[in-house]
């Protein structure tokens, strides 16, 4: 596993300190929504912020967004996807402090194998959660950009919702 340094986000930063603020970056990424048997949906609790989020990550050079997405999952949750499909594509703008737009592709995973790791290089813990209690989780412990997904999930009738 790359360094932070090592890897695209990483490289972007250092990019900034030589360009300044003047050029802004594309970041492709792609998240997970892992369910368990009961319909509950995994979050991990990032080791860098303490915020609960889906298996999530930016896209390195050389690998396809679903690899992409297979890659995070095993590294932040210990589980293999083995079968998923695009739900959703979301685009988060840049804010005055930014430097770069993401653009996220959700998938929501059909099958998975092995067990989950609730401590990674990347997380502190993992568990599935219900809806409830996700939603009650907020604010503070989930990433806001959560609840859209969550809102996008009651309502996906297997059509790729675009935002």
């Amino acid at each position: 596993m790359p360094t932070f340094e090592e890897s695209y986000l990483g490289q972007l930063v250092q990019i900034r300190e030589l360009t300044g603020k003047d050029y802004k970056f594309l970041l492709p990424a792609a998240r997970a929504v892992v369910r368990d048997s009961s319909g509950k949906i995994l979050f991990i609790r990032r080791k860098d912020n303490g915020k609960w989020v889906m298996p999530s990550g930016s896209q390195e050079l050389g690998e396809t967004i679903y690899d992409c997405m297979r890659r995070e999952t095993r590294e932040e949750a210990g589980i293999e996807v083995t079968s998923a499909t695009v739900m959703a594509i979301y685009n988060y703008f840049a804010t005055s402090d930014d430097f770069y737009q993401t653009l996220h592709v959700q998938f929501l995973v059909n099958e998975w194998s092995g067990e989950v790791v609730r401590e990674t290089d990347e997380a502190t813990d993992a568990r599935f959660w219900s809806m409830d209690e996700i939603r009650a989780a907020v604010p503070g412990k989930i990433s806001p950009y959560y609840l859209d997904v969550l809102d996008d999930l009651d309502k996906y009738d297997g059509r790729v919702i675009t935002k």
